[in-house]
């Protein structure tokens, strides 16, 4: 978890996939529960994306991201490469200047990181590979962090995972301790 005024961008990936209707109400709960531990880490506030729905939304308040999280209903399949890979491709890997406003006073503080939260069951489109070419943009990031020398503590991307689909569990697994057979290093 990022620490309270650290200033990292923090970033919720929601998987609104058909298969993810049986999870639906924990989904809910558990970004409920994220946002309110990770809102004060990013000061000018969170981002919130949908897999397919195209759904976004960026606020501070965690209420009004609720809000929008109410309106979206699962459905359809899930193109997770797709889905992240246009967040991490966003990202810049370098300090942002962010205006934020205190009781007295107004400054600019440096916005440094990306904390993406991705809720799902790992059950997606069917690929080529048996992670969908989910690995992709994560190893794109990784050599744009490398070659700019920012490899270290810059960058976390957490797989949360619902249910027990098999495949879903071998894939997120994959992602989280074998993307060195990718040449990816953590």
């Amino acid at each position: 978890m990022a620490q309270v005024g650290a200033n990292i961008i923090q970033v919720f990936l929601v998987d609104d996939s058909d298969s993810m209707k049986p999870h639906w109400n924990k989904v809910k709960d558990t970004f409920n529960a994220l946002a309110y531990l990770v809102k004060r880490a990013d000061l000018d506030g969170i981002d919130l994306y949908f897999t397919n729905s195209g759904y976004e939304a960026h606020s501070k308040d965690r209420k009004g991201l609720m809000k929008v999280f109410n309106t979206v209903k699962p459905e359809g399949k899930c193109i997770m490469k797709l889905a992240l890979g246009k967040i991490l491709e966003s990202y810049r890997p370098e300090p942002m200047m962010v205006q934020t406003r205190g009781l007295f006073s107004r400054k600019k503080k440096l916005k440094w990181g990306l904390s993406v939260y991705v809720l799902t069951d790992g059950v997606w489109n069917d690929g080529v590979d048996e992670l969908c070419g989910v690995h992709e943009p994560i190893a794109t990031l990784v050599k744009r962090l490398s070659k700019n020398g920012m490899m270290e503590h810059h960058v976390g991307i957490q797989f949360i995972r619902f249910g027990d689909d098999v495949t879903g569990k071998r894939r997120l697994n994959s992602l989280d301790n074998g993307l060195r057979r990718f040449k990816i290093k953590k």
